[in-house]
């Protein structure tokens, strides 16, 4: 019980950010960071320049991509905040080099 107390406090202290511009900063890649800021999260770099702005219910990443919600629709992001897939969609299922999505009940294949 010890250890997950200690490891949670270590997750916590990482995401702050002691500059207060967000109210949390997690480091992605080399100089890439997932923000949040009043419950939304976009992405920035390490002088804290907007790269995808700062207006998603979530961001999730999963390797090299992000998924993102945005006013209940979910897209896809690459690791440095390029749009792949707008937030059009109501799922979104990877498989490979494929992304299965659904739209107004509809689903197809896009390559990405």
């Amino acid at each position: 019980m010890k250890s997950i107390l200690i490891i949670n406090f270590l997750m916590i202290s990482i995401i702050v950010n002691s500059q207060g511009k967000f109210d949390s900063k997690i480091q992605i890649t080399d100089g890439i960071y997932l923000a949040s800021q009043n419950d939304k999260f976009g992405i920035v770099d390490s002088k804290d320049k907007v790269i995808l702005p700062i207006d998603f219910e979530a961001i999730e990443f999963d390797g090299s991509l992000g998924m993102t919600k945005k006013n209940g629709l979910l897209g896809l992001i690459d690791i440095n905040g390029k749009v792949i897939i707008p937030n059009e969609y109501e799922a979104i299922e990877i498989d490979g080099n494929n992304a299965r999505v659904v739209k107004n009940g509809k689903q197809k294949t896009i390559k990405i």
